[in-house]
């Protein structure tokens, strides 16, 4: 079946092309949000990304569901952050029982 779509498609058929192409291409979901955050390095500017989120919230920069979207990147990278730490952490305690 799919071998007859993109067959069409490429002998012209427009909705075929259009099918395939929405397959090869889905739409986009959601919207860009036009929002300035730091840049995210330390649980600081973790901090400071949520407080900008409240704020646009606040000041009707930010509908609900855009602070939740942001603030759900804000804590995933905070989330890695502490992973990598106590990843960090349990290696030098690791080496450090190695070497006595």
């Amino acid at each position: 079946m799919a071998k007859r779509v993109v067959a069409a498609a490429q002998s012209g058929d427009m909705r075929a092309a259009e099918i395939v192409m929405k397959r090869i291409m889905p739409e986009r979901r959601g919207a860009v949000v036009e929002f300035e955050m730091p840049k995210l390095e330390t649980v600081d500017d973790a901090v400071e990304a949520m407080a900008r989120i409240s704020a646009g919230v606040t000041n009707g920069e930010l509908t609900t569901a855009e602070a939740a979207d942001l603030a759900g990147v804000v804590e995933t990278w905070r989330k890695t952050l502490e992973t990598a730490d106590i990843a960090r952490r349990l290696e030098a305690l690791e080496a450090s029982r190695t070497v006595n």
